[in-house]
């Protein structure tokens, strides 16, 4: 399912205040979610060196570009590999580029 940009529902500096009455609703940011599936480039089952826990580690190629995926053990279905593919609902981060 491929993740398209719509520049229509980004928050206008409007809808950022405070709600003036009770009756209004105030509002609510957007959660940094995104569901989508791609094909695994590069993975490995890492361990973080400060804590010593074990996750997976993926570099997967999507409709919008390459992402790369943290995500623990416990939660994956089946095994990571070389060329297979991954889905799912992810939680985003990064910074602009």
């Amino acid at each position: 399912m491929p993740i398209r940009k719509n520049r229509s529902s980004r928050p206008s500096s409007s809808s950022l205040r405070a709600p003036s009455s009770p009756e209004e609703k105030p509002w609510i940011p957007p959660e940094a979610y995104a569901i989508c599936a791609g094909r695994v480039l590069d993975c490995s089952l890492r361990t973080n060196p400060a804590t010593g826990t074990k996750f997976w580690w993926a570099k997967v190629k999507h409709y919008g570009g390459e992402m790369d995926v943290a995500a623990d053990p416990e939660d994956v279905e089946g095994h990571i590999t070389d060329a297979g593919i991954v889905k799912g609902s992810f939680w985003l981060s990064g910074r602009p580029l």
